[in-house]
């Protein structure tokens, strides 16, 4: 039996109604093979898969792929969005709310390192340079009326260029006010008032955002870091630490051993549960695929070989 004959054979024994009854069967055998099979030897195929999708021309395939499909998943998402007029805020009852917004008061505990080097930034000293002239210039002119007179002989950029210097220690304060024990409270109901904005806020404002300029320059920005050598070899090394880690962790164990809580067996469940004529039909079309069907076939080759 070649390829075709195989293909044809197989997309018509998928389609009968006999095979498809067997499809609960099916799935029950898939899972009690997946439970019980070595964890070791999945972090194996994962490691050789991670390889796989760095080499070039497998990357640069799957680019091709995206740039056919990605216009049209993008109109439909803002097809989408532009038709939902109710925030998160509006599905959930006022019950659920306060659940919401008790949660938000939770702070997070930033490492101070975090804070300290976003603080340091150019851009963070320039806007406390910024509200800090401003605030003085506003303040002159309130109590100065003579202010306004000698403004245009370069004052205001003569008392920017006093203040430059004082900005380091302006910034290590405000650094450490937002790291102080005692503000922690003004940062709690700071996190309220985020959610209450974010939650209030229509689907429908996404939709006129526009992306497309950041979307385009995205995606070579994508494939200039996914072909990087430097990410491609660190990304790797990472991917095999971690596959190492969990390899010695796990031993011989298997995936039913790692997802048993108590007495509560996760794949015994999956295995009594009872598919709907409707999901029969999903798994008969995955089935159908022809790379299921190839894939079918080399097994078979393979068993025919080893009978």
């Amino acid at each position: 039996m070649n390829q075709k004959e195989f293909s044809q054979y197989w997309n018509k024994r998928t389609s009968q109604e006999s095979f498809q009854e067997n499809i609960p069967l099916l799935v029950r055998a898939f899972w009690n093979t997946l439970a019980d099979y070595p964890v070791k030897e999945m972090t194996s195929f994962a490691r050789g898969q991670f390889d796989t999708y760095y080499k070039n021309d497998f990357i640069h395939e799957r680019k091709e792929n995206w740039e056919k499909v990605s216009p049209l998943i993008m109109e439909i998402f803002l097809s989408f969005i532009r038709k939902e007029e109710k925030s998160f805020r509006e599905r959930i009852s006022d019950q659920t709310w306060e659940k919401w917004k008790e949660y938000s008061r939770k702070t997070i505990d930033i490492p101070p390192e975090f804070v300290q080097n976003i603080m340091k930034q150019p851009a963070i000293k320039e806007l406390f340079t910024d509200v800090i002239h401003k605030a003085i210039i506003a303040f002159s002119k309130k109590i100065n009326p003579f202010f306004n007179a000698v403004s245009g002989l370069g004052v205001e950029k003569q008392i920017r260029d006093f203040i430059i210097p004082f900005m380091d220690n302006v910034v290590e304060i405000a650094t450490n006010f937002i790291l102080s024990q005692e503000n922690r409270n003004m940062f709690e109901d700071l996190n309220a008032v985020l959610l209450e904005n974010l939650a209030v806020l229509k689907p429908q404002m996404m939709a006129d955002v526009d992306i497309s300029q950041w979307a385009e320059e995205l995606g070579p920005l994508l494939e200039k870091t996914m072909t990087d050598e430097i990410f491609k070899a660190s990304s790797r090394e990472t991917f095999h630490s971690f596959l190492a880690t969990v390899e010695e962790a796990v031993r011989e164990k298997t995936l039913r051993d790692l997802l048993r809580n108590g007495k509560n067996d996760v794949f015994k469940d999956m295995e009594n549960s009872v598919l709907t004529k409707e999901e029969i039909k999903i798994i008969a079309v995955y089935l159908r695929n022809p790379l299921v069907g190839e894939f079918m076939l080399k097994e078979f080759m393979e068993y025919e070989k080893n009978r």
